[in-house]
């Protein structure tokens, strides 16, 4: 029995096995690349892949067990970036295509009801934000080309531009950026997209 998710995805070839029962997917992957570890996504694309029933228990598990683990450190007031990246090993969502591949299994699992798609939507939101804040700088350029459909459709406003317009700068929630100048919040905030009005709103 399979399950099966279908997006363009390149250069991966795809092995399952059809009657073996493990703990861990038996979803082997092999592309021309070595495969990131930790990458960050936007979650915009389902991976194109097989998987039997027994893979599909063991990613929502997997996932059940990172997102249960984010509310308890929520609710006991505990950072949650500090001990993230070993929870998410030890559940062997690391890996960006099982992390892809057990976020649209939660999709499909939490959609029932109103309080499932609310709790399953503030916990991956406070997941995403921990990975977002401990990221490379060019995994969130990533994500923001993803989030914005690509570097051509929203202008990009840099540091430099918010400086030259008295209109945007120190101007809340814009900071005041000044020349030879770093503030803290800089590496969080920039850059800024300029969207259109209407599509903020959706």
């Amino acid at each position: 029995f399979f399950f099966c998710f279908s997006s363009a995805h390149r250069n991966l070839l795809i092995m399952i096995s059809i009657s073996s029962r493990t703990n861990q997917p038996s979803v082997q992957v092999k592309t021309k690349k070595k495969q990131k570890v930790g990458v960050l996504t936007a979650y915009n694309k389902c991976p194109d892949i097989e998987f039997n029933i027994d893979e599909f228990e063991t990613y929502a598990i997997s996932r059940l067990n990172v997102l249960r683990w984010i509310e308890k450190q929520t609710g006991l007031g505990r950072p949650i970036a500090d001990s993230l990246q070993s929870i998410l090993i030890a559940n062997n969502l690391h890996i960006p295509l099982n992390d892809e591949i057990s976020h649209f299994i939660g999709r499909l699992c939490f959609c029932q009801t109103i309080e499932r798609r609310r709790w399953f939507l503030q916990t991956e939101k406070a997941l995403f934000e921990a990975r977002y804040k401990t990221a490379q700088a060019h995994d969130k350029t990533t994500v923001h080309q993803q989030l914005c459909g690509g570097t051509s459709s929203y202008e990009l406003i840099t540091k430099q531009m918010i400086m030259n317009d008295e209109d945007l700068n120190n101007k809340r929630p814009i900071p005041h950026f000044k020349k030879d100048v770093t503030l803290n919040v800089e590496d969080a905030m920039l850059p800024f997209y300029k969207v259109p009005f209407e599509e903020v709103l959706t």
